[in-house]
């Protein structure tokens, strides 16, 4: 795991959700909001025929709710990615 550590380093300015803006500071007082968001594959793992090493563009972050959901979202739809752009159309 020690690509997530240095990407929570690296962006670790990133304090709201991409897709919803959800922010954990202002809603629960967390001291770094980074904190409750996780990281995302834009192109889940199982796509991938053999081990991949993840790259910064590979990956962005979500909160938890935001993180299922587009999940879901790509399963139902069985789509292999969606972008936040296309997620966020749908986030009413």
């Amino acid at each position: 795991m020690k690509f997530s550590k240095d990407y929570r380093s690296r962006y670790g300015k990133v304090n709201s959700c991409p897709a919803c803006s959800f922010n954990a500071k202002q809603v629960y007082g967390f001291n770094n909001p980074n904190s409750i968001l996780e990281i995302h594959h834009i192109v889940p793992l199982k796509y991938f025929s053999k081990r991949k090493k993840t790259k910064e563009n590979d990956v962005t972050f979500l909160c938890p709710n935001c993180h299922r959901a587009i999940h879901k979202m790509m399963a139902e739809d069985q789509l292999k990615t969606i972008s936040i752009k296309e997620f966020k159309k749908n986030i009413k």
